[in-house]
C-alpha cells in the first residue's frame, strides 16, 4: 500500500511479462495508459472498456484476461477520481480470482492489494484491512514462492496498523519482515535501515523506548555501511537515535551524537544553513540539560545570530529562540542579560498582535517576574497592573488565570511574591 500503485502500470508491466495470450488486449491497456498520461479519461475509459469486450470475446467470461482489463479499467477510474467506481470494478476482478482462478496467486495478492489501497483511499478501514490480510494470505498459500512479494504484502499489513496508531498490532509484522528479508539476501541488509527505523518508530508509539534503541542504533550502523560515514541518511540516523536517547534522559549521549551531526553537517553545507543551524539549536538545549549553561547560551546566540541574516530580526523563530536565551540567563541568574531579550519579545508581540492579546500580557508578566528578581519591585507592579488589565478584559474576571494574576499582585504590593507565567487556560 505505501505508496499506491497504480494499477494501469501494473497491468502495463503483466502485459510486458506476456500475460496475455492475445496482443490486441495489451493494445487496449497501452492505449488507455496513454490517455490517462494526457488526462483524457473519457478516451481512456473508452479503450479499457474496449479491451475488457475483447477479452471476454477471445477468452470468455471469468479469464485471467478479464482480470487484467477490469485492472486497466479501475486504474482509469482511480486516476479521475472516481474512486467508487474503480472499487466496484476491482471487486468484481478479485471475485474472479476467489471463484475461478484461485486465490494463492501472485496476480490474486495483487488484485488484494489494489483493491485495499481502494478502500483505505475511501475512507474504507475495516475492508481495508480485511483486504489487506486477504492478500498476505494469498503470498503465503503460494508456500515462500515468492518472498518479495510475501515481504510487501506482510509490511503492507504493518503499515496500515501503524497509520490507525495500532502500534503493537504492526510489530510483530515488522519484526516477521526484517527476519525474512535478512534470511533471504543478507547482502541486501543495507536497503534495510528503513526497516528497523520502522519498528524502532512503532515500539517508540506503544511506549517501549527502551525496545527501540538497538533498532535505531542497528539502522544507523547499516546507514553507515551503505553510504559512508557522512551521507544526509546517516546524520539523520544520528539524530533518530539522539532523540530515543533524550527521551531516555540519556542527555550526554544524546549530545555526543547530536555534536557529530553538527560536525558532519557543517562541514558539507556550511554553518550558515538552516539545517545546520537546527542542529546547533537542538545542540544547545542538550548542553542546557546536562547542566553545561554557558555552552548552551554560546551556542544560541550563534544560533540567533545565523538566523537574524537569514531569516531578519523579526520572525518568529528567531523571536522563539530569544526567549528561550531570556530563561537559560535567568537560569543562570543573570537577569539583566535575559531583561532585554524579554522586552524584545513584547515590542514583537505588541506589533503583531497588537496591544490588548493576551500573549502581550505574557510577556508583561515575564518582564515583572525578571524585574522582581532584582528587587525592581516599583518597575514591575505598573506591568502586572497592565498584564491584569489585558488579561481580564479577554478571559473575564473569574477565569484562574486572572485570579491567579490577583493573587500574585497582593503579594507583590506585600512585597513577598513568585509570579507564576500565565498559561493555564487560555482561550
Amino acid at each position: 500500500m505505501r505508496p499506491i500503485i497504480a494499477a494501469i502500470a501494473i497491468c502495463l508491466t503483466i502485459s510486458a511479462m506476456g500475460c496475455s495470450k492475445d496482443s490486441s488486449v495489451e493494445e487496449f491497456i497501452a492505449e488507455a495508459f496513454a490517455h490517462v498520461k494526457t488526462g483524457d479519461f473519457a478516451k481512456a475509459e473508452d479503450a479499457a472498456l474496449a479491451g475488457l469486450a475483447k477479452a471476454r470475446s477471445s477468452f470468455g467470461e471469468n479469464s485471467y484476461e478479464e482480470t487484467v482489463m477490469l485492472g486497466s479499467l479501475a486504474s482509469v477510474y482511480t486516476e479521475s477520481g472516481d474512486l467508487n467506481e474503480a472499487v466496484i470494478i476491482l471487486e468484481q476482478s478479485v471475485k474472479i480470482h476467489e471463484g475461478h482462478l484461485g486465490t494463492n496467486t501472485r496476480e490474486a495478492g495483487q488484485a488484494y492489494h489494489d483493491l485495499a489501497s481502494l478502500y483505505y483511499d475511501a475512507g474504507r478501514v475495516v475492508e481495508t484491512e480485511d483486504t489487506l490480510k486477504k492478500a498476505l494470505t494469498s503470498y503465503e498459500e503460494m508456500g515462500g514462492s515468492d518472498v518479495t512479494m510475501l515481504v510487501t504484502a506482510i509490511k503492507d499489513l504493518a503499515w496500515f496498523y501503524k497509520r490507525e496508531s495500532r502500534d503493537g498490532e504492526a510489530i510483530p509484522l515488522l519484526e516477521r519482515a526484517i527476519k525474512m528479508q535478512a534470511e533471504k539476501s543478507p547482502e541486501a541488509r543495507g536497503g534495510m535501515a528503513g526497516d528497523y527505523f520502522d519498528l524502532a518508530v512503532s515500539y517508540e508509539n506503544a511506549g517501549d523506548v527502551k525496545k527501540a534503541t538497538p533498532l535505531l542504533v542497528k539502522a544507523l550502523e547499516l546507514e553507515r555501511e551503505r553510504f559512508g560515514p557522512d551521507h544526509p541518511s546517516v546524520i539523520q540516523a544520528m539524530m533518530d537515535l539522539s532523540i530515543n536517547y533524550e527521551a531516555q534522559l540519556e542527555f550526554q549521549k544524546a549530545r555526543d551524537l547530536v555534536e557529530q551531526a553538527y560536525a558532519l553537517e557543517k562541514e558539507k553545507r556550511g554553518e550558515e544553513d538552516g539545517k545546520v543551524v537546527d542542529t546547533l539549536r537542538r545542540l544547545s538545549v542538550l548542553e542546557d540539560k546536562l547542566g553545561h549553561l554557558n555552552v548552551a547560551i554560546e551556542h544560541l546566540n550563534r544560533v540567533i545570530e545565523l538566523s537574524e541574516k537569514r531569516l531578519g530580526e523579526n520572525h518568529p523563530a528567531v523571536i522563539a529562540d530569544i526567549v528561550e536565551l531570556a530563561l537559560m540567563y535567568e537560569e543562570k541568574g543573570e537577569f539583566n542579560n535575559a531583561l532585554p531579550l524579554f522586552e524584545r519579545e513584547l515590542e514583537y508581540k505588541i506589533r503583531k498582535l497588537g496591544m490588548n492579546h493576551p500573549d502581550v500580557a505574557v510577556s508583561y508578566i515575564d518582564i515583572a517576574r525578571n524585574l522582581v528578581s532584582q528587587g525592581k519591585m516599583d518597575k514591575a507592579k505598573p506591568l502586572m497592573e497592565r498584564a491584569i488589565q489585558i488579561r481580564t478584559a479577554a478571559l473575564g474576571a473569574d477565569h484562574p488565570d486572572v485570579k491567579n494574576l490577583r493573587r500574585d499582585y497582593e503579594q507583590l504590593s506585600a512585597m513577598r511574591v513568585v509570579i507564576r507565567p500565565a498559561v493555564s487556560g487560555e482561550e
